[in-house]
């Protein structure tokens, strides 16, 4: 029978010695974004919530149930670029500028800053991928639509730019009330996606890196410069896995007990997304959004473009091991067995 560490145990009742998780809601099928309050000095926070009225009453509410407020938080650790991680990030500095007269550390890797120091920009730019994709995989158009309809402003609205952004790269560390947190960088969920990794407790704050019950989406940055998504996260999946027995905290849902384990889950489930992928095709052309049909079902709106991201990385890995050859017609990818 597995023991469950004091620490989880403390945890999974939302508080441990030095470290709090704060539930934030999310507009997203994913649900609430844990944060991670570290009590001493520095007062850190991991990761924010994203900027809405009910995220900001929430971490509000919880701060205050601690006794601290928002203007007291000292330095701020990202663990990636998405809305839902990093949209309080301004709200953070306004207070802490307004009580304290100076803005809390915020620190993202280099890769991931872009995001937070000009976000508007950053949303057009993501949000123009996503519609170049939906384009290309031959999303049909009452679905795009549909898509599309007031996504930029509400994408907009959950996250805000912040001036004074410190970058950090793979293996820096930072110091916290519970011991030294060591950076390992995981890009693939975004492209500076990263796990802080406390050795002292045997813990790792993994962000989205690794969630305990659903899919990392690592075919969503929409960053072409590593190569393929996919392939890029199952090789990071490598950097934290020397550290398989630690318990992760991640970014959503549950603490999970055994790391090792659920690596060896997602590894799985990707090979068995790659079969299936590949025992579709024959030579008849199908778009990236039929493949998505058939391997993700009746999906909803909320979950298109996730759909659709990752079918398109399996055809591309499909396409590097010669089992698919995909050829443009219109703007749309049609894909057929090589």
């Amino acid at each position: 029978m597995m023991r469950i560490p004091q620490l989880v145990f403390l945890l999974m009742m939302n508080r441990i010695d030095g470290v709090s998780r704060i539930e934030i809601p999310t507009p997203f099928p994913v649900g609430n974004v844990n944060c991670y309050l570290i009590e001493g000095s520095p007062l850190t926070l991991i990761d924010t919530g994203p900027k809405t009225s009910k995220g900001l009453e929430a971490m509000q509410r919880e701060l205050h149930a601690l006794s601290y407020d928002l203007s007291e938080i000292e330095q701020i650790l990202l663990t990636h670029n998405h809305m839902d991680h990093i949209g309080l990030v301004a709200q953070f500095v306004r207070e802490r500028v307004r009580i304290d007269g100076s803005p809390p550390e915020v620190w993202i890797h280099q890769r991931d800053a872009e995001a937070l120091l000009n976000y508007e920009r950053y949303m057009e730019l993501y949000l123009a991928s996503v519609v170049k994709l939906i384009g290309a995989s031959g999303v049909p158009k009452n679905e795009a639509l549909k898509f599309a309809r007031g996504r930029t402003e509400f994408f907009k609205s959950m996250g805000g730019s912040v001036p004074a952004v410190r970058c950090f790269e793979d293996k820096a560390s930072f110091k916290t009330g519970i011991g030294k947190l060591s950076v390992v960088w995981v890009p693939g969920h975004s492209p500076g996606s990263t796990c802080f990794v406390c050795d002292k407790q045997r813990v790792i704050f993994s962000g989205d890196h690794v969630l305990g019950d659903i899919s990392s989406n690592p075919s969503i940055s929409f960053d072409r410069s590593e190569g393929i998504g996919m392939v890029t996260y199952l090789a990071s999946l490598n950097r934290i896995s020397p550290r398989g027995s630690y318990v992760a905290l991640p970014g959503h849902r549950e603490p999970i007990l055994d790391l090792a384990s659920r690596i060896e889950v997602l590894r799985a489930d990707y090979d068995d997304k790659l079969r299936r992928a590949a025992g579709l095709l024959t030579s008849s052309p199908l778009t990236v959004y039929e493949i998505s049909r058939m391997i993700y079902g009746d999906y909803d709106m909320n979950s298109l473009i996730l759909a659709v991201a990752e079918s398109y990385d399996l055809v591309r890995i499909l396409e590097s091991r010669n089992q698919a050859k995909s050829t443009s017609h219109n703007g749309v990818i049609h894909v057929v067995k090589h």
